[in-house]
Parts: structure tokens; C-alpha cells; sequence
């Protein structure tokens, strides 16, 4: 319903919208909507949308339909009606985009042993267990058939964050929990090999990302960064970056944060016959970061950023 989400769903309702050189024939559209007619009426929204967009289709090809499903990520109970509502609506998913998440800053030293509980168990829910939850589900399920019928690599893209990647100043919390977020799709992938995943990791993105998690319960206790100079990417940019990850067929090099981010047995390192993992790093440094980067005080940490942020990194 907004930021890099609404950016995403645009893409997907083009007209010659295509996963894997296929037309699309089913949206689910996954938000938080805590009253069931603001999900319907989101529904009825899209549909009549897909409508107009379906009529003007010279091809003769059917349409596309959106089904629009409430998701509160914290919450075990709504992600178990969440994919009973998807096993329902579909029983295969050729893609998926997982967007949800929310931000925290706090200075860990700081912060009271009860304030840091808070904002570690917010974040573990909703960046990483519900996510993970999500995708584990899709995996198990609906892209084993993926696989089967259409013989294609089905794909699984995630906007996880920079702060995945490496610990940046006040962020433990957040840094934590995309980091689980990371490892968990990772390992998800080695132990089902057989699909596509992107962890799209970006800086800082214009978005009311920031404005919503502070005006709430976290916003209280948050402290340590100013971001009124930070440059950030466009909601755009980060949509373009998905995209081609859910449309392309094979991995491209170019796009690949880790070059060897694939899985083969002797050389220790992620590759598969039917599918890949990669990282893409989203550059937008605000002031902070980058001298945070640059001055790196630790050799490790240092060397760290270089190799993995600043020679490898690009901005797609």
C-alpha cells in the first residue's frame, strides 16, 4: 500500500508484466490491514485495475486477478491463516517478493536491559520470524510445483537492508535482525536448492519507513542517529533492482554482490543445477555511514567493509 511495496505491485500490474517470459496470472497482495474491509476494498481496488489494463490487452491472453490477503507478521496465529489463505487461493507460486519489515535505532549502551528486550523481540518477529516463516512455507510447498510443471527456477526475492550485511553504529537490534533474516534464506536455500533467492540489501530508501516504527512504542526509546542529511534510494530504484531479479532466468555476474555465491560441494561455497543465491547491495551512503566506512578503526572490520561493501557493491 505504499513505499517499495506499491513500487513492486506497480511493476507487476504492467501490462506486459512477465515472470520467467510468462504472462501473470494471479497477484496475492500481502499487508497489514486491521480491518477486513480495508483489505476488500484494496482487493476491489486492484481488480478493477487489472480490468482496464486487461481490456486493452491486444493479445487474446486471459487477465490477470489479485487476491489481497491481511498479514500481521508478528503474529504466529495471523501467519498460519496467511498461507492457508494462499494454499487456498493458489498452488503455485512462481515468485514472490517479501517486502516487511520495520526500523529501530538505538545506541546498545544506551539502552536498558528492558528497552533492548524490546526492540530485540519487536524486530526478531517482524524482520526475521514471520519473513522466514513465510518463505520456508513457499519453499516446502507451492514452489516444489513450480518446479515440476513449468520446469523453471522458481524465485524468492526479499528486501532485506545493508545493515544485513555488515554492524553499523546504532543498530545493534536491527542489524540483528536482518542478519538472522540472511542466514535463515541462506540456509533455507541449502537445504532446498532447487529455487531462486535475492537478498536485496539497501542503504537507506525515501520511503515512511523511518516515520512509522518511530511514532510507535520503539520510537520512544530510540537513540543515536540523526537523519536529516542521509541520501537515500528511491522507492523506484529499489522496485527496478526486485524486478529484474524476479524476471531474469539465470543469474547474472554483473548483478551479483558475491560473485561465488553459489553452493558446490569441494569449493565449499553455494551452487545448485536448478537454483542460486545472491546478494545485491542498493548504494545510497548518507554522511554518517560513509565516514563510519571509511574510518573503520579495526583491521578486520575495515577490510571487511572494503572487500564485501566498497569494491564489490554496485548500484543497480
Amino acid at each position: 500500500t505504499g513505499g517499495i511495496g506499491k513500487a513492486i505491485l506497480a511493476k507487476a500490474m504492467a501490462l506486459d508484466a512477465k515472470v520467467k517470459k510468462h504472462a501473470i496470472s494471479l497477484i496475492i497482495g500481502i499487508d497489514f490491514f486491521p480491518k477486513p474491509e480495508l483489505r476488500d476494498e484494496k482487493e476491489k481496488e486492484l481488480n478493477a485495475e487489472l480490468a482496464k489494463i486487461s481490456s486493452s490487452n491486444s493479445s487474446g491472453s486471459p487477465g490477470c486477478r489479485a487476491v489481497v490477503l491481511h498479514w500481521d507478521a508478528a503474529s504466529l496465529n495471523s501467519t498460519q491463516a496467511l498461507v492457508t489463505s494462499i494454499d487456498s487461493a493458489t498452488t503455485v507460486v512462481d515468485a514472490c517478493v517479501i517486502t516487511t519489515g520495520m526500523g529501530f535505532h538505538g545506541v546498545a549502551t544506551e539502552l536498558t536491559v528492558e528497552a533492548s528486550h524490546k526492540a530485540l523481540r519487536r524486530l526478531a518477529d517482524v524482520n526475521y520470524i514471520g519473513p522466514c516463516l513465510l518463505a520456508s512455507h513457499l519453499v516446502t510447498k507451492q514452489m516444489r510445483t513450480t518446479l515440476s510443471r513449468l520446469r523453471q527456477t522458481p524465485t524468492i526475492s526479499v528486501l532485506s537492508s545493508f545493515s544485513g550485511v555488515i554492524g553499523l553504529p546504532a543498530r545493534a537490534a536491527y542489524c540483528g535482525s536482518k542478519f538472522a533474516l540472511n542466514g535463515y534464506l541462506e540456509s533455507l536455500y541449502a537445504d532446498a536448492p532447487y529455487f531462486q533467492l535475492t537478498l536485496l540489501c539497501p542503504t537507506t530508501v525515501a520511503t515512511g519507513f523511518r516515520n512509522a516504527w518511530k511514532s510507535g512504542d520503539l520510537g520512544k526509546i530510540s537513540t543515536g542517529v540523526n537523519d536529516s542529511s542521509v541520501a537515500a534510494l528511491t522507492p523506484a530504484e529499489c522496485a527496478d533492482a526486485v524486478w529484474r531479479a524476479v524476471e531474469r532466468e539465470t543469474v547474472s555476474s554483473a548483478d551479483a554482490h558475491r560473485a561465488d555465491a553459489k553452493f558446490d560441494p569441494k569449493n565449499k561455497y553455494w551452487a545448485s543445477a536448478n537454483g542460486t543465491v545472491e546478494y545485491v547491495i542498493l548504494k545510497g551512503f548518507g554522511p554518517t555511514l560513509a565516514s563510519f566506512m571509511v574510518h573503520a578503526t579495526s583491521p578486520t572490520v575495515a577490510t571487511y567493509i572494503r572487500n564485501k561493501a566498497l569494491t564489490s557493491a554496485s548500484k543497480l
